[in-house]
């Protein structure tokens, strides 16, 4: 059984501990002597950094004359001083009022490749055949295919972007779809899809071909 001692040590007696145990490394060291203190019923206090605070925590049925070690086990919490909690929750309001720029919500395209007649990709990348259809690979591609303000989208010169229908997302990271018969030379393919957190904004990935 241990007894909870009501002493304390403190930085001193982790020198002597530290001296004594130079082989180990600082976090193994610290692990090891919480540890130890704790088994002889001692709490660490490391002042400013806190404290060490144990426990027991068992189940009883009546009014037991005597606990068995197996029926208890140690607990061990760590205390931080208030002034410490107060630093923290200070440099934590800093962080939110100068938090950079939210994760990266908009569609990444990196690759077209075009299907051949055989069902085979062309080996080039980044070129279409009209009529026929092609793979758009990248990243977060995942579009709803029932908004017309979403999908994949062709986008010559200064021409309005027009909407292609025949667009299949095969998963996140890959699409399929069919270039139209009258679509020719450089243009611009963008996949547009809503923001996962429902703000209405669309959010769009282009690459030139």
């Amino acid at each position: 059984m241990v007894w909870h001692t009501g002493a304390t040590v403190g930085f001193e007696e982790f020198q002597d501990y530290r001296e004594a145990k130079s082989a180990l490394s600082a976090t193994q060291l610290m692990h090891d002597w919480i540890a130890l203190n704790a088994a002889k019923g001692q709490e660490v206090d490391l002042g400013p950094l806190g404290r060490s605070r144990l426990g027991m925590k068992g189940s009883f049925t009546g009014s037991p004359k005597r606990i068995l070690d197996k029926q208890v086990t140690l607990t061990l919490a760590w205390i931080f001083p208030r002034k410490l909690k107060e630093r923290v929750a200070n440099a934590g309001a800093k962080l939110v009022r100068k938090r950079v720029a939210p994760v990266v919500k908009e569609p990444l395209v990196q690759q077209i490749k075009a299907v051949e007649a055989n069902g085979q990709l062309h080996p080039a990348a980044d070129i279409y055949v009209p009529g026929q259809f092609i793979r758009i690979y990248g990243a977060r591609l995942k579009f709803n295919p029932a908004a017309e303000d979403e999908g994949v989208f062709i986008i010559k010169g200064k021409q309005k972007p027009r909407r292609l229908t025949e667009a299949l997302r095969i998963t996140q990271q890959e699409l399929l779809v069919r270039i139209p018969d009258d679509v020719s030379g450089q243009c611009k393919l963008r996949v547009v899809r809503r923001h996962p957190a429902k703000t209405g904004e669309l959010l769009w990935g282009e690459l030139w071909r």
